[in-house]
């Protein structure tokens, strides 16, 4: 689903609110449309799930591309698709949690 749609009407006049932190969903967002009464709230495990399906696409592909606004390489989603498939299925939600910048720093002190 595109983030700049809202999901009920269709209507581009939408914006993004993060969540706080303190509400115990860190990588949680909302998505509230200006145009009808539509809130769709996005809990971290869609966000995990968006995050892993945007990096298989990266090697599937084998071009690099924008991944929660950073460019990633075939080689660093390589690496970051090989770490999510060793978690195990709790710790694979927590996976889109973190911003990627200290995910990819992590996953190469584990594989190095």
């Amino acid at each position: 689903m595109s983030e700049d749609v809202c999901p009920e009407c269709k209507s581009t006049d939408v914006s993004v609110v993060i969540d706080d932190e303190r509400l115990g969903e860190k990588g949680a967002y909302t998505i509230v449309c200006g145009a009808c009464p539509c809130e769709l709230h996005v809990p971290a495990e869609a966000t995990a799930r968006s995050r892993i399906g945007a990096l298989r696409t990266i090697v599937r592909e084998h071009r690099a591309a924008r991944v929660d606004g950073y460019i990633v390489d075939a080689f660093t989603a390589q690496m970051l698709v090989k770490v999510y498939e060793a978690l195990s299925p709790a710790n694979r939600e927590k996976f889109g949690k973190p911003n990627l910048e200290k995910l990819v720093n992590l996953g190469w002190k584990v594989v190095s």
